[in-house]
């Protein structure tokens, strides 16, 4: 066998070689009954098993013969019936998002201080959260002036998970509500723009006085 190699692999312009020219694409069949029964004549299946050899480059199998080849047998199934040891691989979920990232363009871009990371078992302690619910969080506080940030973030681990703790956050929000009403009209106002955000497993709540500026970074990021 003597081939020459063309190295068509490193011509960007080349896409396809020894091909038929574009056209629509059909099943073609030997009459209106053949057609009928779904089953053509003039249609070769490539399902059914397959000897493979991988070589390291196309020298190396050009200077093969067919006596020297040593093979494996592989199985091509119809996508129909796929077979038992088919590489199976999970969707790429909707939205991968690093909330630690988040936290970190919140607290820069708005240049705030010595903010406070709130770990599983805070935001157990102070909102009830169970840390089971937790897929991931970047959740901080920061102590300044009367109306303190509290930035929750976190995703839940499923669809339940979403509501507890959509449930939870909320009953924080209604409690700093009718603290901050009876006694500082000002936070009350502010705290009256804030709210609980659910989108897909995220969940969030953010009490601040900047939380328009706030909710937008988190929303560049978790849409």
């Amino acid at each position: 066998m003597n081939l020459k190699p063309h190295h068509f692999h490193e011509d960007p312009q080349v896409l396809h070689v020894g091909t038929c020219p574009n056209r629509s694409y059909y099943i073609p069949y030997a009459g209106e009954k053949e057609a009928e029964s779904g089953c053509s004549s003039r249609v070769i299946s490539l399902n059914g098993t397959w000897a493979f050899q991988y070589f390291n480059s196309y020298k190396e199998a050009i200077r093969t013969t067919p006596e020297d080849t040593q093979t494996e047998d592989t199985t091509t199934p119809t996508t129909e019936e796929p077979s038992d040891d088919e590489l199976m691989v999970d969707p790429p979920a909707e939205n991968q998002v690093d909330l630690a990232a988040v936290r970190t363009a919140i607290v820069d871009q708005l240049g705030l201080t010595d903010p406070l990371n709130l770990d599983a078992d805070a935001l157990n302690n102070l909102y009830g959260i169970d840390p089971s619910l937790i897929a991931q969080s970047a959740s901080f506080t920061v102590a300044a002036g009367t109306f303190p940030d509290e930035v929750v973030m976190v995703e839940a681990v499923s669809d339940e998970a979403v509501a507890t703790i959509q449930e939870k956050l909320q009953s924080r929000l209604d409690e700093v509500l009718v603290q901050s009403q009876s006694y500082d009209a000002e936070n009350y106002k502010a705290a009256q723009s804030c709210q609980v955000r659910v989108n897909g497993r995220f969940v969030s709540l953010i009490l601040s006085p900047k939380q328009a500026d706030i909710a937008a970074i988190y929303a560049s990021y978790v849409g």
